[in-house]
């Protein structure tokens, strides 16, 4: 399976984001997201929050802040990833389920990690 990319997130899983999923679900759902590979990217190495998904709990929900030009409005970049438990004590391993830009940080999730100003 092809991969658009792979990269370790602050707790050292290995996430990554199939080719497929990108251009048929992300994509497809989300054509705002062309080209946002490299934020993508900066949300899961480098989020401002972590967050627990109230409906599936094996799916954490990384959030980074940018700017959506034009109307230069700030939103949070939100990347969806499903873990999955690997065989004899490896780290978890990380599929990226979806990602598009929100005006915020979704009520009721359990917030697993923040930055420390957040």
């Amino acid at each position: 399976m092809a991969e658009a990319l792979r990269c370790t997130d602050q707790w050292g899983r290995t996430i990554a984001l199939a080719q497929d999923q990108w251009r048929d679900h992300i994509l497809a759902a989300h054509p705002e997201m062309t080209g946002r590979e490299a934020l993508v990217r900066q949300t899961l190495t480098d989020p401002i929050c972590v967050n627990q998904d109230k409906d599936f709990p094996n799916r954490e929900n990384f959030y980074r802040p940018f700017v959506i030009r034009p109307p230069r409005t700030l939103a949070y970049m939100k990347v969806c990833v499903e873990f999955r438990n690997r065989p004899f004590g490896r780290a978890p391993r990380g599929e990226v389920v979806t990602a598009y830009p929100t005006t915020t940080i979704k009520q009721g999730e359990p917030r697993k990690w923040s930055q420390e100003n957040f």
